[in-house]
């Protein structure tokens, strides 16, 4: 774990209480030792408290931060505010204390307590300086500041030193009275850091303090030597680790040490007796994260600790459908292995093999589905097959796995749309023609009466139009508003497809439903290259027919403008 995710772990939720527990943020987790190595700072003879337009701080704030102790003597001795706060990415709402806190400046910091500057005073996610040093880990600062009468035993002292990794320091609190059961921002305590910082010896430290003291006898997981637990063990403690703690968002110290990816931490939880079943408020478990993040020697040892491989999240998904939504196949083998329904369905009615055009893995992942037993021709709640879903993945590899699989090519949705029509609609050739070569019916209509040459014409997919027309495709075919597919290719500005279906043989003359031409269409919208196309190509075409493009044109121009809407241009 870097440095990085350890400050991303800590003060997690102080920002985002909202958040999934996986996206937590620090407010400090912007803090960059180089932060100021590309920028000069000019002296503030006249205004010691002027504030930057870029980064709002007083140059107080500057020089604590830079560790200037001669500027911060001057700036005190000129008037400047001790307490000024900050208004910045850096530590918002945090004093010039806070900043040499931060920096580990020790003489600075004790120029600005001798100026009065609050000891106790709270940054605006409410740190204290004693925690921004205990969090970067700054140990003379921490102890200069408990000696200072800094007190560790509120707000989440203990938490930031955990988080930071430094021993000495959380040691340093534990003398000093910190409770190791203290909650902190949101419900999380020592231990919820500890895990998902990845901090072992201070794993082990807080489960040998645990409501449930226990002795390691597990010679599978080597951990500390007698010698360390006797030395730790030296230390009095206040308060009992509760190993089943969760925080608001139901989250857990074992979901934490998930995170960590630490497999040795998530042994030392399941021996200490941590629910390897217990969901967080998104419905999943510990094996849900395992899964989800690839950790295939975590998931072994949670489903060897008896973790369900049934469970589904809130959404409905199953840890089957997340490992073939990454394309994990060796934990799609380990979950089918240890019993995992294939067949298992979500809310919205999926299977897994539903899930695999998602997969970058998809074609080998349908296989093995499909190896193991899976239906092919399964439905979802609105009617969709596996098929379906590939074909508007645009994912060729796995509609062929799954037309080698006997997958119905004629079956429809609740709409009406079969496999083709999802196809032609997201323009892809190769499994058009490979539907088609299955034999897919081109003539099949959806509830809108719509055939696939009208999807095809309506989205402008002109790569797909040829290959229905070799198939026989009716393009004199109409939909339930009496458009032919060249009236829509009009409608939505298709001159390539309009062309192609012109070439074809389609009717220039037909009518609609509302006594429409394909040529009227494409005037009303504005499309007048378009129309004026469709009227050259037209065996009688006049210098009338002409003008009334013009004049339709110009009917559907002011219309628009009435409405308030954008002029469309010629070339729509």
């Amino acid at each position: 774990m870097s440095f990085l995710g350890t400050i991303l772990g800590f003060l997690g939720t102080v920002a985002f209480p909202f958040q999934d527990p996986l996206q937590k943020q620090s407010p400090l987790s912007t803090l960059q030792q180089p932060f100021l190595e590309n920028y000069t700072f000019e002296p503030f003879p006249l205004d010691t408290n002027i504030t930057w337009m870029r980064r709002d701080f007083s140059e107080l704030h500057t020089a604590a931060l830079e560790g200037n102790k001669q500027r911060v003597e001057e700036l005190i001795k000129a008037g400047a505010d001790v307490s000024a706060s900050s208004h910045t990415n850096i530590i918002d709402g945090g004093g010039p204390l806070h900043f040499a806190a931060y920096g580990g400046y020790v003489d600075v910091v004790q120029l600005l307590l001798q100026a009065g500057a609050g000891l106790s005073s709270a940054s605006k996610s409410g740190a204290s300086a004693l925690e921004v040093a205990a969090f970067n880990g700054q140990v003379e600062t921490v102890k200069f500041l408990l000696t200072a009468g800094a007190d560790p035993t509120g707000g989440t002292a203990l938490h930031a030193a955990v988080a930071s990794g430094s021993e000495e320091i959380f040691y340093m609190f534990l003398e000093a009275g910190a409770d190791i059961s203290a909650e902190g921002h949101f419900g999380r305590t020592p231990l919820h850091y500890a895990c998902h910082a990845g901090r072992e010896k201070i794993v082990h430290f807080l489960l040998r303090h645990s409501m449930t003291p226990w002795v390691d006898t597990d010679p599978e997981i080597p951990f500390f030597s007698d010698n360390e637990d006797r030395e730790i063990d030296t230390f009095s403690v206040i308060g009992r680790v509760n190993v089943s703690a969760v925080d608001i968002d139901g989250t857990t110290a074992l979901h934490d040490a998930v995170d960590s990816a630490s497999k040795t931490i998530v042994q030392r939880l399941l021996a200490a007796g941590s629910d390897v079943s217990k969901a967080d408020a998104y419905g999943k478990t510990a094996l849900h994260r395992a899964v989800m993040y690839g950790y295939k020697d975590i998931v072994e040892c949670l489903i060897h600790a008896g973790s369900d491989v049934q469970a589904a999240d809130s959404s409905g998904e199953t840890l089957l459908d997340i490992a073939v939504m990454e394309g994990n196949l060796e934990l799609v083998r380990i979950l089918l292995s240890a019993g995992a329904y294939i067949s298992s369905v979500s809310e919205n009615g999926m299977t897994p093999l539903h899930r695999a055009p998602y997969s970058p893995a998809g074609r080998d992942v349908a296989r093995l589905l499909l190896e193991h037993g899976a239906q092919v021709n399964k439905q979802d709640s609105g009617g969709s097959t596996p098929l379906h879903e590939a074909s508007s993945w645009a994912h060729s590899e796995v509609v062929q796995a799954l037309l080698s699989s006997g997958a119905d090519v004629s079956l429809s949705d609740y709409a009406g749309d079969t496999a083709l029509h999802r196809a032609v609609t997201h323009g892809d050739e190769t499994i058009a023609r490979l539907l088609l070569d299955a034999g897919a019916d081109i003539t099949q209509i959806n509830h809108d009466h719509a055939t696939v040459l009208h999807l095809a014409a309506s989205h402008c997919n002109e790569q797909v139009v040829s290959p229905l027309l070799d198939a026989g495709a009716d393009f004199l075919a109409t939909d339930g508003n009496g458009a032919t597919p060249l009236h829509l290719a009009a409608t939505h500005d298709c001159e390539g497809v309009a062309l192609l279906l012109l070439d074809a043989g389609a009717d220039i003359f037909a009518l609609d439903n509302s006594c429409q031409t394909a040529e009227y269409r494409a005037a009303q919208g504005g499309h007048l290259e378009l129309a004026l196309r469709l009227i050259y190509r037209s065996p009688m075409h006049s210098w009338k027919d002409k003008a009334r493009v013009y004049f339709y044109s110009a009917v559907a121009r002011i219309s628009n403008l009435l409405l308030g809407s954008d002029l469309p241009t010629l070339n729509s």
